[in-house]
This record gives C-alpha cells, sequence and structure tokens, in this order.
C-alpha cells in the first residue's frame, strides 16, 4: 500500500511511532528526582484507591516539613496505578510515555485544524519537532512531572474542543472543554496560560465572533479564580520554606532586579529551544547568576524579546502566523520568568514545554520563507520541497538524537545527579543533592554496622560536593550540618565537626541544632563540661529537643547527679510518651547506682513501649534466669528471638 504522507491519518500513525520510538528508552528507568511526592514513599498513594478522598482534601506535597501544592488529578492517577500494578516504576514510566503520545495526537488533530488552510506537511512537521524536541525529556521521563504532561494534554484538548464549538456551534463542546480545563487545572495551576491561549487561538484560526471569545475568555477565567482560591479553603496551611539558593529573588528586594532576572530567564529559554544542550535537571543559584541590565546576555535577550512582542503587535490584527507563533511562546512562558512570581529553581527545562509549541510553528514556517516557498501552496516544486524536507529531517534528526541519549540520565538519582554535575558546578543545590544522596548509601552500610571502609572514595567525593556548595553559598545549615556530620561519623575528626557546626552560628546563633552536634562532638571527646555547656544552649532554643535531653541525663548522671538526670527523662516521657529512651535512660542511671530492681522495672517498662529491642530483652532473660523467675526468663527470651529476626 502506497503511504500518503499528506494524508491526516498516515501522517498521525507515523507521529505516534515516532514519539513511541524515541521514548520507549525511558521505560526501563526507575525512581528518580522529586518522584517520591507521587509514588514510592507516599503514603497516600500506596493506599490506592481508598485515598482518593483524602488526595483531594489535602496538599499535593506532604510529607516531612514541606507541604504545599494541590494537584489532586495527577496523585490519583499515581493510587490508581498503584492499586493496578503495585510499585512499579517501568509500568509507570510506561504511562507517561503513553500520556505522551496521547498529547502528541491532540496537539497534531489542533494543528491540522488551525493550518486547514495551508500545506498539509506543515502541521506534520510542526508536530514532529515539537514531539522530538529534546526540552521535553525532563517532563516525559520524570514521573514527578506527570503533572506538566497532564496539565498541557488538557489545556490542548480543551483547546481542540473550543474549536470544535467554533466549527459547530454545538453547546456540548463548551460544556466538554471547561471539564478538560478544570481537570487540567487540579493536574497542575500551568493550565493557567490556556485561558489566554484559547481565546488566542479561537480569533487567529476560526470565525467566531469576537464577543462569543469574550465569553469563553469570560468562563475560563471564572474558573480559573475558582480553582486559585477554593483549595485555600479545605486544604491546611501551606508550609514551603523557601532558601536562597533555590531564588534569591525571594530575599533581594528592587524593581529593576527583578526585571534583570525576568529578562535574563527569558534568554535561557530561548537559548534552551534554539540550542537544547546541555540538559540538566535543576539550575538555581548560582547556575544562573543574578545579572543587571547592563549586563550582556540581559540587555540582548531584552531587545530580542522586546523586539518579537512589538512585532507580533504590529502584525496581531492581519492574523499572521508569526505574530500567533510570538504571543503562544510569550503568554506560555510568562508564569516562569519570575516577573508574576519567584520560581522554584529560577528557571527549569519543563517551563518551556507549552511554550515549545509556539517555538516549532515559527521554526517551521521560516523554514519555508528560506527556501522561498508559500506555506499556502498546496504543490510544491520537488527541488524546493526536497531542500524543506532535507532541512526539517536533519533537524528531527538532530532533536531526536539528543533525547534519545539524556532519557536514560533519569534512570536513578544517582545517574541523573553524577551525569548533570559537570554541568551544574555552580548550582548550590545540584552539589548538595548529589552529596548527600552519595552518603545516603554511606549511612545505611554505616546504620547497619557494615564496613565503610570500600566507601572511602565516594565520602571524599561527597566531602567535596558538600564544600563547593558552601563555596558558592555559605549560610546553607543543612549542608553545615551534614558536613559536620561526615566529619565526625566517618573521618573521626571532632575538631573539624565542631568548626562545621560553629559556622552555622555565625548567620544563625539561635540553631538549636549546631548547638546540639556541637555538644555530641565534645561528649565524644570526653570534653564533659563544654558538652553540657551546648547541650543546655540547644534547650534553650528547643525546649523539647529529645537528643539534647537525654544526653544531658547521661552527663548529669556521670556527674553523681542521678535525681536530676531521672527527672529530665520523666520530662521526656511526656514529651515523647511512645518511645522506650527515657525508660531505658533511667534502668541505666537506678542499674549503676545499685538499684537493680527498680533498674529492671523500667527495663519492662521500656519493653512494652517496645518489645524489639532486643539487647534489653536480653538483659531482662538473663536477670530473671539468674533470680529462678523462669517465666518471665522464657517469655524475655521469646521477645528476644523475634527481635533478633526482624533486625536481619
Amino acid at each position: 500500500m502506497k503511504i500518503d504522507f499528506t494524508y491526516k491519518k498516515h501522517q498521525l500513525i507515523i507521529l505516534l511511532l515516532f514519539t513511541i520510538l524515541i521514548y520507549v528508552n525511558t521505560i526501563p528507568n526507575k525512581y528518580s528526582l522529586d518522584d517520591e511526592y507521587v509514588t514510592y514513599n507516599n503514603l497516600q498513594v500506596q493506599k490506592g484507591i481508598s485515598a482518593i478522598p483524602e488526595i483531594f482534601t489535602s496538599h499535593y506535597s506532604n510529607m516531612g516539613e514541606k507541604n504545599f501544592g494541590y494537584r489532586p488529578v495527577v496523585k490519583t492517577s499515581f493510587a490508581i496505578e498503584y492499586e493496578l500494578f503495585g510499585e512499579n516504576p517501568h509500568i509507570s514510566h510506561g504511562i507517561n510515555l503513553l500520556i505522551y503520545a496521547l498529547l502528541i495526537a491532540v496537539t497534531f488533530l489542533v494543528i491540522r485544524r488551525m493550518l486547514k488552510d495551508f500545506n498539509p506537511l506543515i502541521p506534520f512537521f510542526i508536530v514532529l519537532l515539537f514531539a522530538a524536541h529534546p526540552i521535553h525529556t525532563e517532563v516525559v521521563a520524570s514521573l514527578k512531572n506527570r503533572d506538566e504532561l497532564f496539565s498541557y494534554l488538557f489545556g490542548i484538548l480543551s483547546l481542540w474542543l473550543f474549536i470544535r464549538y467554533a466549527d459547530t456551534e454545538k453547546k456540548m463542546y463548551v460544556a466538554a472543554a471547561l471539564i478538560c480545563y478544570l481537570t487540567g487545572f487540579l493536574s497542575k495551576p500551568g493550565i493557567v496560560v490556556f485561558f489566554i491561549l484559547i481565546p488566542l487561538t479561537l480569533y487567529f484560526f476560526t470565525d467566531l465572533k469576537i464577543k462569543k471569545i469574550l465569553f469563553i475568555f469570560a468562563l475560563l477565567l471564572i474558573i480559573t479564580l475558582i480553582l486559585k482560591y477554593f483549595p485555600r479553603f479545605i486544604l491546611p496551611e501551606t508550609d514551603r520554606p523557601v532558601e536562597y539558593y533555590e531564588n534569591p529573588i525571594y530575599y533581594e528586594k528592587g524593581i529593576f532586579k527583578r526585571f534583570a532576572l525576568v529578562f535574563n530567564s527569558l534568554g535561557y529559554y530561548l537559548k534552551f529551544l534554539f540550542y537544547p544542550y546541555p540538559l540538566r535537571y535543576y539550575y538555581g543559584y548560582n547556575q544562573v547568576e543574578m545579572q543587571g541590565f547592563l549586563n550582556p546576555w540581559v540587555l540582548g535577550s531584552l531587545i530580542v524579546h522586546f523586539s518579537l512582542f512589538i512585532y507580533a503587535l504590529l502584525t496581531f490584527r492581519k492574523k499572521s502566523i508569526y505574530s500567533y507563533s510570538i504571543l503562544f511562546y510569550l503568554i506560555s512562558v510568562s508564569i516562569f520568568t519570575n516577573l508574576l512570581k519567584p520560581v522554584m529553581g529560577i528557571i527549569g527545562e519543563r517551563f518551556v514545554f507549552t511554550a515549545s509549541l509556539g517555538f516549532c510553528i515559527a521554526l517551521v514556517f521560516l523554514i519555508f520563507k528560506i527556501a522561498c516557498v508559500k506555506p499556502v501552496a498546496a504543490l510544491i516544486k520537488t527541488s524546493k520541497l526536497f531542500t524543506i524536507v532535507s532541512i526539517l529531517i536533519l533537524v528531527t534528526i538532530i532533536y531526536s538524537a539528543v533525547t534519545i541519549k539524556r532519557n536514560p540520565d533519569w534512570k536513578t538519582h544517582m545517574s541523573l545527579y553524577v551525569h548533570d554535575i559537570k554541568f551544574l558546578e555552580n548550582s548550590v543545590k545540584a552539589n548538595e543533592l548529589l552529596a548527600f544522596k552519595i552518603m545516603e548509601t554511606v549511612y545505611a552500610d554505616f546504620n547497619s554496622g557494615k564496613d565503610v571502609s570500600k566507601h572511602l572514595k565516594d565520602i571524599k567525593t561527597a566531602e567535596n560536593c558538600y564544600l563547593k556548595s558552601l563555596q558558592l553559598y555559605f549560610e546553607n545549615e543543612k549542608t553545615w550540618l551534614n558536613l559536620g556530620s561526615l566529619y565526625s561519623n566517618f573521618y573521626g575528626d571532632y575538631k573539624q565537626a565542631i568548626f562545621s557546626y560553629s559556622q552555622i552560628l555565625k548567620f544563625n546563633d539561635e540553631s538549636a541544632k549546631a548547638y546540639m552536634n556541637i555538644g555530641k562532638c565534645y561528649d565524644m571527646m570526653k570534653e564533659f563540661d563544654k558538652a553540657e555547656q551546648f547541650y543546655i544552649k540547644a534547650l534553650k532554643f528547643d525546649p523539647e529537643n529529645t537528643d539534647a535531653i537525654s544526653q544531658l541525663s547521661k552527663i548529669f548522671n556521670n556527674k553523681g547527679k542521678t535525681e536530676e538526670a531521672i527527672n529530665l527523662n520523666y520530662k521526656l516521657m511526656k514529651i515523647i510518651p511512645d518511645s522506650e529512651l527515657p525508660y531505658i535512660n533511667i534502668a541505666n542511671f537506678l542499674y549503676l547506682s545499685g538499684d537493680t530492681v527498680q533498674a529492671m522495672q523500667f527495663a519492662e517498662k521500656a519493653i512494652v513501649k517496645n518489645p524489639d529491642n532486643y539487647k534489653v530483652c536480653m538483659m531482662l532473660s538473663d536477670y530473671f534466669k539468674m533470680h529462678g523467675d523462669s517465666k518471665k526468663q522464657t517469655y524475655y527470651e521469646v521477645l528476644a528471638t523475634k527481635a533478633s529476626k526482624k533486625q536481619k
């Protein structure tokens, strides 16, 4: 059968097969950056379908110290997926690929309809370039970024349905379009750009009257405002602290700094689209430097984008395709420029996902223009057609090669961090993330009692990454704490650890964690008077610091202040009522003071709190054996056996 490359059905099949081909190598990938928010380790998602009501009444991220966002649709998709397939990253990546293929299909239908008066090769190559563009790898290869896929998918579906309404005047399309828009908003609020893109597209490519376009705009605006503010009434307060290195503009005030960052960001985004290399998973400070308007990059970006905007306005009434492409791009990227709200990470490749469609439209039309071929021509001379197709296929091959090569970098956290660090040497967070991930593996062996000597090279790499991160940004408490922990636990260099913890006090003299860790180091060095001083300082700023209370009680006991030591542990019981720690401490203090009977009573209370404490179970078993209580001896011996099996 002869394939007609201008036939819509054949073009659609080619686009779908091509999309699957360039992204099929994401399926062997595992979990990577930020996937824990919506996949593994997420307790809500692991409840499966039963968690859906809870998902719709809670934050997108509700793990640990950070609670923020409202994206229930995407989280629900992972809950349903978990119900059906369990925890399987390969299934998840396969679903991401299917979603991407679906949105490519819908995009093709939309572009084909928009450009119905142009040569049928034009919409095909626009969507082909869009499908292949390497800037999309983060969105497709990262499971966490399914929210971006859903947001765009429902946005483009909504656009397609509104176009169907413009063509048929059937109101059911309006209702369906609004439902899609609502669903997309509940996937990720980034869909908000479509409430402007939809009226813009209807104006340029349909005969719908202005009044009806404005009515549609009003409907979308109302839904947008409702969905923006509605979550505030059903969700707990957002708790998302922002660090300086995530985006300095949160801390550095001034309109000129803000606008300089806007055009600095726009310059990066345009560069991504023309030259998508190297690709990076994160940027932030100081990978993206805070520049002024006199910086050539910022100034150049300002001139280019201002010129594009003016050209788009001048040709707007003529409904120029270039005007539409420019406005589509600028509107899509506008919410990620740091103008309206500072962006976490300053910039990001995923933020130009939607905007890249405007770029691809303009690029294909420019290539036709360079080849001196009218895009409305139904028939094109063979020689010129060869030139155009050759250029577009060459660009597609280059894009595809970069995309295919990039996908495996997202296989795991470590593969991504290690690959990208050579392009992110000035990123505070990238250096910190690599060091933390390395040490996560080291600590796993360390905490299980395994020999960590095989990790010495890795530990040194982590140390260098921490130091590089601190060189870029000194006031990072978390990194100083991690570095100090590395020195104390793996080098046994308590003086260097104290130095690291002390750096925190230069910019935060109320850091309970810093005082606590300095106290521990002095404890290990057997300088108990100094340790006591720092534990007391830690408790001044964090009165319920259980670690500080426990350690301080041990120092008091060693100094013969047994009553004070015991009283501290009674305080500890109130703070952590379900913990065996205070009971074990008191048992040890009483045992050392010679009160063995009462010590064993507290040891038994400790086991009530935690029956899996092997050492205490064995101690109690031996004690009751010595005192001829065979019943209790057997009881604790059985508990010890069970605890031992659980530890293995």
